[in-house]
């Protein structure tokens, strides 16, 4: 992969990790509500490193041993608990 396509993926993902993982602090980002009113959510930007390993399971147990950087989530499954013990565990969690 072209090396500018690769980092444009990855600031890709440091969005979507922005937007999933609140409670972190860092730099602002404009969000509109559905009425069209500007907010402003402070957010984390993180960019994972280029050998980065991922974890992507949608359905079933998740599997919490699987050694990986970052674990791409559902964000409407899973549990608060499961994301805190990943981050505990030195992982990046991501959500779809």
């Amino acid at each position: 992969m072209h090396r500018s396509a690769r980092t444009s993926i990855f600031a890709l993902a440091a969005l979507v990790v922005s937007a999933c993982s609140g409670g972190h602090t860092g730099s602002s980002l404009p969000i509109t509500s559905g009425g069209g009113a500007a907010m402003v959510r402070h957010a984390a930007v993180w960019i994972p490193a280029a050998q980065s390993t991922f974890a992507i399971q949608y359905d079933g147990k998740l599997d919490l041993s699987v050694d990986a950087d970052t674990y791409d989530l559902d964000g409407f499954d899973t549990k608060a608990d499961t994301v805190s013990q990943l981050h505990q565990n030195n992982r990046h969690v991501v959500c779809y």
